[in-house]
């Protein structure tokens, strides 16, 4: 599993934890108040889901964007010697083809 789907995963469950908190912590003060209802629960903690939703997304594409423009230079002290395979495969009926080019 690449790192960012595990960042994604584990910022969607702080935000349903963090959304059940707020929307219980509201649901609390609201008892006093009034007769509260799911349908108001839901108008209450829905807008600040979603905006966590979008900041979570964001996050996860300024982190996708940041990892993509990283170039990394080698530099060696000695002679290097460098091997290009291309493996060429072919599928067929009854069978498996394998050719290996060497550039």
């Amino acid at each position: 599993m690449p790192p960012w789907a595990v960042g994604v995963a584990v910022a969607s469950i702080g935000v349903g934890a963090g959304i059940t908190g707020v929307g219980c912590g509201v649901w609390l003060v609201c008892q006093g108040f009034a007769a509260v209802t799911l349908t108001s629960v839901l108008f209450v903690t829905l807008p600040i889901a979603a905006v966590a939703a979008v900041v979570v997304a964001v996050g996860s594409v300024v982190r996708s964007v940041k990892a993509a423009n990283v170039t990394t230079h080698h530099h060696y002290a000695g002679p290097v010697h460098q091997e290009n395979n291309t493996q060429v495969t072919n599928h067929k009926w009854f069978g498996r083809s394998n050719t290996t080019l060497n550039r």
